[in-house]
């Protein structure tokens, strides 16, 4: 009777170890890697989102790998070629379709045939994520550009508005500078990075100026204007080597009383801040042009070498995460703009300051589709490269943006060039 009862007793623990051990085996590891700071803003948002989703998915385990911003791109390049990708691929909207090409991502479209909220994305989300017909990610944040400027101090100096043109921009530059000893006029971003073509483009594309004509008048304009404000000091020439957080901190730190920024700052750098504040569409060329926003927004994707059991996973994860519900709440809770139409009234409704980003995320353009698509990173970092030789007085901006022009220019066999050329052309001259 006593061995019968060990023997259960037995049969009993190796049945509920074998259960352990299957459970354990079941458990689905998934690995995203993005460069949100998991102790700031979006990154502390997305680490929420992650203990939400394995709440609801126990047998899935999410681990979040940081990397900072200016590493990421050379990390997932890198690991391409060594099989050694995460499982999730996060990127800046403008690096979906290059990274495509490179094999960095599975290519999704048949599980966007079977799903049922494609529509709801605002089409230049769409058209970011897409490449040659197939899809590859889905964009779960999206931003733009406008210009934040310091209500009080605008009162303390008699300013009656924000600026609307760039003349206006002048002006009020020259009101300030004449009144306050070490402060400048705007801020921006122009240091050796995505951000400072990211920053320049609402100025180029209001002007009608292209990416891939970068020698044109109202290219060559914007560029100039840029100079002048570094030149006649509105503008502080730091501005070569500033990030955008840097441009919010000059802004806090009242050294500058206008900037040019994005909605992410308003639950992070500027949260806390003892001023208020206004935000307005960046400044057109003349009275009757329309501002022009570049699609700011992140992505995210399954990797091209993801195991085939983790696949359904991590489109769970990825459903989740652009789901209107969390979409919606994410947005909100990070100050950014959704990407589903959906979702829209309901971050309104929260924060009534990103209505102008708001009203600009519907017609923003997506920088691969005006911006030589796959090869848009090489063109952003042609172009920034000659805003910096402008802006330092290397070169005058006619001559920078030349030589910019015929580099670009050769990125193409000349027919093929010349077709992309006409097809930007037509989509700014709308």
């Amino acid at each position: 009777m006593k061995r019968n009862v060990g023997t259960l007793v037995f049969s009993l623990l190796m049945i509920l170890l074998i259960s352990m051990v299957s459970f354990a085996e079941a458990k689905i590891e998934l690995t995203v890697q993005t460069y949100w700071d998991p102790a700031m803003g979006s990154g502390m948002k997305l680490e929420q989102s992650f203990r939400d989703f394995m709440a609801l998915h126990p047998n899935i385990e999410v681990k979040h790998i940081f990397l900072p911003r200016d590493q990421l791109v050379q990390r997932v390049l890198s690991q391409v070629l060594t099989d050694t990708l995460p499982d999730i691929v996060f990127a800046d909207n403008p690096w979906v379709r290059q990274w495509a090409e490179a094999g960095v991502y599975k290519d999704i479209t048949p599980l966007i045939a079977q799903w049922e909220h494609y529509e709801d994305f605002f089409q230049g989300t769409r058209d970011a994520c897409t490449f040659q017909g197939r899809v590859y990610a889905l964009q779960l944040v999206t931003n733009n550009l406008a210009l934040y400027y310091n209500t009080d101090m605008f009162k303390e100096l008699g300013i009656a508005e924000p600026p609307k043109t760039w003349d206006d921009i002048k002006t009020i530059s020259a009101k300030i500078t004449a009144n306050l000893s070490g402060v400048y006029g705007l801020a921006f971003s122009a240091w050796d990075d995505e951000e400072c073509t990211w920053q320049f483009e609402p100025f180029l594309w209001s002007n009608k100026g292209s990416l891939l004509e970068l020698d044109q008048p109202e290219a060559v304009a914007a560029l100039q204007f840029w100079t002048d404000l570094v030149s006649e000091g509105y503008t502080a020439r730091d501005a070569l080597n500033w990030r955008q957080q840097d441009v919010t901190q000059q802004f806090i730190n009242r050294k500058t009383v206008m900037m040019i920024m994005g909605p992410w700052e308003i639950t992070s750098q500027l949260k806390d801040v003892d001023f208020e504040y206004g935000i307005v569409p960046v400044p057109v060329p003349k009275a009757g042009y329309n501002p022009v926003s570049p699609m700011g927004g992140e992505c995210f994707g399954m990797s091209s070498s993801i195991d085939p059991s983790k696949v359904e996973a991590a489109w769970q994860l990825i459903d989740y995460l652009v789901s209107p519900e969390h979409m919606a709440d994410f947005t909100a809770a990070a100050a950014t703009v959704p990407t589903r139409g959906s979702a829209l009234e309901f971050v309104l409704d929260r924060d009534p300051r990103l209505e102008v980003f708001a009203k600009q995320a519907e017609y923003a353009l997506a920088r691969t589709v005006v911006g030589g698509g796959e090869k848009y990173p090489e063109i952003s970092a042609i172009a920034r490269s000659a805003i910096q030789r402008a802006l330092s007085g290397m070169m005058d901006p006619q001559t920078a943006f030349k030589q910019a022009a015929d580099e670009i220019k050769e990125l193409w066999p000349i027919e093929e060039y010349e077709v992309l050329k006409n097809e930007v052309r037509e989509i700014h001259n709308r």
